[in-house]
C-alpha cells in the first residue's frame, strides 16, 4: 500500500475539487444544463443538482422532481431522475423521493 502524507492528501484535493470546478463550469451554465456522457463527469453534475435544488431531510412527489428537472432546462426528466435514483443521489419509496445524505 502506499502511504499518502498530508499534503500529499491536500494536493489530491485540490485536484478533485479542481476537476469538479471545471466540470460545473463546462455543463451548468446560464443558459441551462447538459448531461455529460461520461459517468463520472454525469455524476459530479447530479451530484451538484441534488445539492443546489433539492433539500436534505425534504419529501418530494415524482411531479416535484420532474418539475424542478425541467426548470433546469433537462428534457429527459426520467433519465435524470432514474440516474439520481441509480447513483444513489436520492431514494425513493411508495412515490416519494428524498436526497440521501452524503
Amino acid at each position: 500500500l502506499i502511504k499518502i502524507d498530508g499534503q500529499e492528501k491536500e494536493q489530491q484535493e485540490m485536484r478533485m475539487t479542481d476537476y469538479k470546478d471545471e466540470i460545473i463550469n463546462k455543463y451548468i451554465r446560464k443558459d441551462g444544463i447538459t448531461l455529460p456522457k461520461q459517468r463520472k463527469k454525469m455524476l459530479v453534475i447530479l451530484r451538484e443538482i441534488v445539492d443546489k435544488y433539492f433539500e436534505i431531510g425534504k419529501d418530494y412527489t415524482e411531479k416535484e422532481v420532474n418539475l424542478k428537472i425541467v426548470d433546469l432546462g433537462l428534457e429527459d426528466f426520467c433519465f435524470v431522475r432514474r440516474s439520481m435514483i441509480c447513483e444513489k443521489l436520492m431514494t425513493r419509496d411508495d412515490g416519494i423521493y428524498r436526497v440521501i445524505e452524503q
